[in-house]
C-alpha cells in the first residue's frame, strides 16, 4: 500500500501514507468488535464487504482516484474484520475445548500467511508485468477465492 500510495497516487506525506495503511486494521478491528452479530454470524456480509472493497479499491488504483481508494480501503477493512471474527468464533465451536488453543493458533497462522503471502506475490508480478496489470491479477484472484468460499456449502452443520 505505501508504493501505491507514493508512486500511483503521489501523496509523499509519510504521516499520510501510515495513516492510510492503518485505517485498514483500525477499520478491521472496529468491524470484529462492534459489528452487528448477524453480520458476524451470517457467511456472505464478510465476502460483500471484501469484494466491494477490494473493486473499488482497484478503481482507485486504476483511475489514480485517492478518495476512491480510501473507500476501498474502508471497504476491504470492513470485510477482513468480519472475516477474521467470524473464522475465530467458527475455530472456537468447532474445537475440542482441551484443543482449542492447538486450533487457534493454527487458525491464527493460516490468517496470518494468508495476509502475508500476496505482497512478495505482487512483487514477483510487478517485476514481470505492469503494477497495475499485477494489482488486477491479484484482485481477481482475491474476488474469485472470496465469492467461491462464500457461494460453497458448507461441509459442516455451521452456516
Amino acid at each position: 500500500m505505501p508504493s501505491f500510495l507514493r508512486e500511483e497516487l503521489h501523496v509523499h506525506n509519510v504521516a499520510a501514507v501510515g495513516a492510510e495503511v492503518g485505517l485498514l486494521f483500525i477499520v478491521a478491528l472496529i468491524a470484529q468488535v462492534a459489528a452487528p452479530e448477524r453480520w458476524i454470524a451470517g457467511r456472505r456480509p464478510a465476502s460483500a464487504f471484501l469484494v466491494a472493497g477490494v473493486a473499488v479499491f482497484e478503481a482507485g488504483l486504476w483511475t489514480r482516484s485517492l478518495p476512491t481508494f480510501v473507500a476501498g480501503t474502508l471497504l476491504a477493512g470492513t470485510g477482513i474484520g468480519l472475516a477474521f471474527r467470524r473464522g475465530v468464533g467458527v475455530a472456537q465451536r468447532l474445537a475440542d475445548p482441551r484443543r482449542r488453543a492447538d486450533l487457534l493458533s493454527t487458525y491464527f497462522l493460516f490468517a496470518y500467511t494468508g495476509t502475508i503471502v500476496p505482497t512478495p506475490a505482487l512483487g514477483l508480478l510487478d517485476q514481470t508485468i505492469n503494477q497495475d496489470v499485477a494489482t488486477l491479477i491479484l484482485a481477481v484472484a482475491v474476488v474469485v477465492t472470496t465469492l467461491a468460499s462464500a457461494l460453497s456449502r458448507p461441509t459442516t452443520a455451521i452456516a
